[in-house]
């Protein structure tokens, strides 16, 4: 990201790169905006979307704990991590991060679906 430029231009930018088919680029972006803002949380994690959608997952995984570091109390992050840490068949890992969601975002569906597959009996009571 530029000395003017915001998350939200690079969210912008990004988006349209994407939108055009253009991962590669998008990718590119991403990885200048992290090397240049390396605590921006959502840099991070829009990087670990491209990785993800480019069939990178481990690297995306990456990325996504590295937004969850920058900001664990994000349930997107979180919830994005779990997702793509039950689709490397990571389940455990996987349960404890959505649990984490459920306990910062108690009505994100999704995460609650999961917990309920992985661990059933966890949310009972």
């Amino acid at each position: 990201m530029g000395p003017n430029s915001t998350v939200s231009d690079l969210e912008a930018a990004v988006g349209l790169l994407v939108a055009e088919g253009k991962l590669k680029e998008a990718q590119a972006r991403l990885e200048m905006a992290v090397r240049a803002e390396p605590r921006c949380a959502h840099a991070h994690e829009l990087l670990g979307t491209i990785l993800h959608l480019t069939g990178r997952k481990q690297e995306a995984v990456r990325e996504y704990r590295r937004a969850v570091f920058l900001d664990p109390l994000n349930p997107v992050y979180l919830y994005n991590l779990a997702a793509m840490l039950y689709a490397l068949g990571e389940r455990q890992e996987a349960c404890r991060f959505a649990k984490e969601v459920l306990r910062h975002k108690p009505d994100h569906a999704s995460a609650r679906a999961m917990v309920e597959k992985l661990a059933p009996n966890t949310l009972r009571g």
